[in-house]
């Protein structure tokens, strides 16, 4: 059994049953060590990256092999799914220049409005 670490907008639960569709899974509090969360570069969307520090986020336990696709679609190309411990894996920046020095955070997202994105995007394939 593996789980998946989530430190970004998949840590709220809406956002999670809109992607997956159904909430069957676990969902549980976890302190990634060693890392931080940095903005993405010219965009408003949090990456994972090794350095000093934490990071607060979920863990999720119970994804289907199904899931686990509709999250890679949902995350995009700006990220690849890594193990990051014995049964743990998280999203990772597919591209090093997309990380800056700048902090991001749960608290000044703005989910009504991103969650009108998330559902566009689920039925048109695009994000706006």
């Amino acid at each position: 059994m593996s789980y998946l670490f989530v430190y970004g907008t998949l840590q709220d639960l809406d956002v999670l049953k809109l992607v997956l569709g159904h909430h069957d899974f676990i969902l549980s509090d976890y302190t990634l060590i060693s890392y931080r969360i940095v903005r993405a570069k010219d965009e408003d969307f949090p990456l994972l990256v090794k350095g000093e520090g934490k990071v607060e986020g979920k863990l999720i336990k119970g994804l289907s092999p199904k899931d686990k696709e509709l999250l890679i679609i949902y995350e995009g190309e700006e990220f690849i799914l890594k193990k990051i411990g014995p049964e743990i894996e998280t999203f990772l920046p597919s591209d090093s220049s997309l990380i800056t020095d700048e902090p991001w955070s749960l608290e000044n997202w703005d989910k009504e409005n991103y969650l009108k994105k998330v559902d566009r995007f689920l039925k048109h394939g695009i994000w706006e």
